[in-house]
């Protein structure tokens, strides 16, 4: 009998044409004038406890319309929602009832519902297929989309390698499921020849068709295998094409080695040397945080890490917006500071000092807020209300009566900030802000500690004197360098982003800037707004340059794998050449992983402070980290202390204590890891 035809034999039986007469019936009254309903409803009921929840909702609904009848899920989904009014996710007896009418009078009402459904289905698997597609967007750590920065000609051949790579293994793959598929026909054609008789066209073509089905099946596992895509589609069509659709990366011979490494592990050094690197500490941001619960921990990547003067205190600048203080020995998050309490930070903000006022107003002084639950929907806008990534951070030089710290960010906000010391029970407190008028990625205090310079996407260096006054510090802008407009083919600034700033050790009016421009300038603000000298053909992608303590030699980091490691002499002024190039392998008497030798791509380089020996280089594509000591001999290459591996995440950023005994890597996904530099 059709289902429709069903149910309207049912009103007759019960004697009722309207859902009025059976919502006002009881629990009892509805059993005993609905017997087989009542049956339905006490087979689905496996708990015994009078409810039904939505899967079993569903199956009793089938058994009502008949065996093999179909339902409209969606349409029964919307209905269940409105029937359980109170929102337990479980039907009585009397909700069933009132939910089998409803949808019953759906499917009169609308012939069309089959159609319907199925194109409700599509719908949802196009849009899981996209958030799956989002998501594994979401997952790629990229620096340079989040910055803007060009990628360079090595990394742009690396990606082709990779692309060339990956349409060689999806031919290959095709080519050995032909080969298969064919010889699975020729052994059962040959097996029917050799039999002695002669295969009938119909059974021919079923041999055939059981091949084909057995290499369908076959291709359709190895793709979920190696996709591993989900396994709540409706069909396995739509499955496979899903799987079809995302590429697998071709296996490395690092790989393997990879998928057995910690977070961040440690090798030891290959090279002769008596200093080892021990004692590795590692720093991860919570998960209860809002930001990561919401975007992810991608989305808090550590950007900047830098050592204080007595070599105590770790600041890094963060992603989320976070001004993060470490204790060095303790390995211990100290302060966090730009952020609402909600957030992870140290200091409630204004505003939630304000809300809380008005809280205590309203309900009295015992208020006291509540913290926020683990399963608590998370809101995106109030998320990403006033989210600045912070790109760097520098300590600001003094007579050590007070700990300060700056940073700034994208939104071109330079912050000054007073940090308490590791014995110094106070919290932490903002000094001084002031808006710079452009996205800001680097900054750095004059010798002095009178002034600041900060630069970014305007291509400008801007000075700020830092002035005291009544407990308070106040900036006060200054000159500008860079801003005059190039003429008769002079250089007279950056052509790109500035993307790292140092200054000299011993003269506050001299800096040096580097740009995605490839060039590294010298500037004197007591020779005009102009730079006195120039170094090309660096490719710095990141905070990847450093300069020595006498002030004569810079050390720069460029993102390509054919000697990253540099060292230039300020003092050349015509055709200025590396004084020292150093690759990636250093001493190394073999390769990492037994293949190839690792390379990087380096983001981040630096050196201690004292000798300018000790050297610490990180970056992406083997997702390694190193600290070197340079040799007696400029012949030589550098001598590797130890390798940090980084698993999946690339290295963000790196630092090194002035006396060279403690170095720090922050990653693409804000963990950050401490190593003591010890003698053997």
């Amino acid at each position: 009998m059709d289902p429709i035809a069903a149910y309207k034999k049912q009103l007759e039986r019960n004697g009722t044409t309207s859902f009025k007469d059976k919502v006002e019936k009881t629990s009892e009254q509805l059993r005993e004038s609905n017997p087989r309903w009542a049956t339905i409803f006490d087979r689905m009921d496996t708990s015994h406890d009078g409810f039904l929840q939505l899967n079993e909702v569903m199956r009793g609904f089938k058994q009502i319309l008949g065996a093999g009848s179909q339902v409209p899920e969606h349409a029964l989904k919307d209905v269940f929602v409105k029937v359980d009014t109170e929102g337990t996710g479980n039907l009585d007896f009397k909700q069933f009832c009132d939910l089998a009418h409803k949808v019953s009078a759906y499917m009169m009402d609308h012939p069309k519902w089959a159609q319907e459904e199925a194109a409700l289905d599509a719908a949802d698997e196009k849009k899981r297929i996209e958030l799956e597609k989002e998501q594994k967007k979401a997952r790629e750590s990229d620096i340079f989309a989040v910055l803007g920065l060009p990628k360079s000609k090595d990394l742009c051949e690396v990606e082709a390698r990779k692309k060339r790579a990956l349409e060689h293994a999806k031919q290959e793959r095709r080519l050995s499921l032909s080969s298969a598929g064919n010889t699975i026909v020729r052994s059962n054609s040959g097996a029917a020849i050799g039999s002695g008789s002669r295969p009938e066209s119909g059974n021919a073509s079923s041999m055939k068709g059981a091949a084909l089905a057995s290499l369908g099946a076959r291709r359709f596992a190895m793709g979920l295998k190696r996709s591993q895509v989900s396994i709540e589609s409706t069909t396995s069509t739509t499955t496979a094409a899903s799987a079809e659709e995302i590429e697998i990366e071709p296996d490395s011979p690092t790989k393997k080695l990879r998928e057995a490494w910690e977070r961040f592990s440690l090798s030891s050094a290959r090279g002769r040397t008596k200093r080892q690197l021990a004692n590795v500490r590692q720093l991860h941001l919570p998960d209860y945080l809002p930001q990561i619960r919401a975007l992810g921990k991608h989305n808090a990547g550590c950007f900047a890490l830098r050592f204080s003067p007595d070599g105590s205190q770790l600041a890094g600048g963060f992603f989320d917006g976070g001004v993060r203080i470490f204790d060095v020995d303790k390995g211990l998050q100290a302060h966090c500071m730009n952020l609402p309490k909600y957030k992870g930070g140290s200091v409630k903000s204004a505003e939630e000092h304000e809300r809380d006022e008005l809280l205590k107003a309203k309900y009295g002084e015992e208020h006291r807020p509540a913290p926020m639950e683990l399963d608590q929907e998370v809101d995106l806008s109030s998320i990403t209300k006033k989210w600045e990534p912070v790109t760097n951070v520098r300590w600001r030089p003094g007579d050590g009566k007070q700990n300060t710290l700056a940073s700034v960010d994208t939104k071109g906000c330079l912050s000054l900030w007073d940090v308490p010391r590791g014995k110094e029970h106070r919290p932490s407190r903002c000094l001084t802000q002031v808006e710079t008028g452009g996205a800001l990625t680097s900054l750095a205090w004059t010798c002095d500690g009178s002034s600041v310079a900060v630069a970014g996407a305007d291509k400008v260096i801007k000075l700020y004197d830092a002035q005291e006054e009544m407990g308070k510090v106040l900036f006060t802008a200054g000159q500008r360098l860079g801003e005059t407009v190039a003429y008769c083919g002079k250089c007279t600034g950056h052509a790109l982003k500035i993307v790292s700033l140092v200054a000299h050790p011993t003269t506050p009016e001299v800096f040096v800037s580097a740009g995605l421009d490839r060039q590294v300038l010298v500037w004197d603000t007591r020779a005009g707004t102009t730079p006195q000298n120039q170094i090309s053909g660096l490719d710095l992608a990141g905070d990847a340059m450093d300069i020595s303590r006498d002030g004569n030699t810079i050390l720069t980091g460029s993102h390509r794998s054919k000697k990253p490691i540099e060292i230039y002499d300020l003092r050349m002024t015509e055709d200025a050449k590396p004084t020292l190039s150093y690759s990636w392998v250093g001493n190394e008497t073999r390769s990492e992983g037994g293949g190839r030798w690792t390379t990087s791509l380096l983001f981040s380089t630096a050196w201690d402070g004292w000798e300018n020996k000790t050297i610490v280089a990180a970056g992406e594509n083997e997702n390694l980290a190193r600290v070197y000591q340079r040799p007696a001999d400029a012949e030589e290459p550098l001598q590797l202390l130890g390798t940090l591996r980084g698993k999946g995440e690339a290295f963000w950023s790196s630092a090194i204590s002035t006396d060279a005994r403690t170095v720090a890597f922050g990653s693409c996904d804000g963990a950050v890891c401490i190593v003591d530099v010890t003698q053997n």
